[in-house]
């Protein structure tokens, strides 16, 4: 029983981890949404949906699975490619430096919890640079491209897309497994 009970402490610990680097990570998005004129409709942090509300005309959107995250605005579509590009670095660089502090912290206070938070906010700033879409990399790599006067097609993006959430698939089975 206590072995039961320690494991589902432990669970949730992880589950509210996660949940608070997603959401630095996706308010990450939404600052950078601001700073270039863009208006966040929607903040989604997990899958299969618990709960939402409104603050500040911008809907926040929690599910039980903390997996997947994003912010979601129709203006950001319209955006010019350095928009895009700037709102797409500003999550990754938010879980990096987060990641670090919690690293720091976990250092000095020796508390493993800080660094165990730290290095799990790295991981979703490197897997979230991956080039593919719908990650962040994508955006900062067509951003690239296009400032080589690469443009890359829709379809070659839909094409990509399919990779990208393969991709996903196993990051996602190889950390839980």
């Amino acid at each position: 029983m206590e072995f039961a009970l320690r494991l589902i402490f432990a669970i949730g610990v992880l589950w509210t981890m996660v949940v608070f680097l997603l959401v630095l990570h996706e308010y990450g998005h939404a600052w950078a949404m601001n700073k270039v004129g863009i208006k966040a409709e929607m903040i989604v942090i997990g899958s299969v949906k618990l709960f939402e509300f409104k603050l500040d005309g911008v809907v926040h959107r929690f599910g039980l699975l903390p997996l997947v995250g994003s912010v979601t605005s129709a203006g950001y579509m319209r955006a010019n490619i350095n928009k895009r590009a700037f709102v797409a670095a500003a999550g990754p660089l938010m879980s990096f430096v987060i990641g670090l502090v919690f690293i720091f912290a976990g250092m000095i206070t020796h508390t493993w919890l800080a660094v165990v938070c730290g290095k799990c906010s790295i991981f979703l700033c490197v897997t979230n640079l991956i080039p593919l879409p719908p990650m962040d990399g994508w955006p900062m790599l067509e951003w690239a491209l296009y400032r080589r006067g690469i443009v890359v097609k829709e379809f070659t993006k839909r094409r990509l897309l399919a990779v990208g959430w393969v991709v996903i698939g196993v990051i996602m089975f190889l950390s839980i497994v």
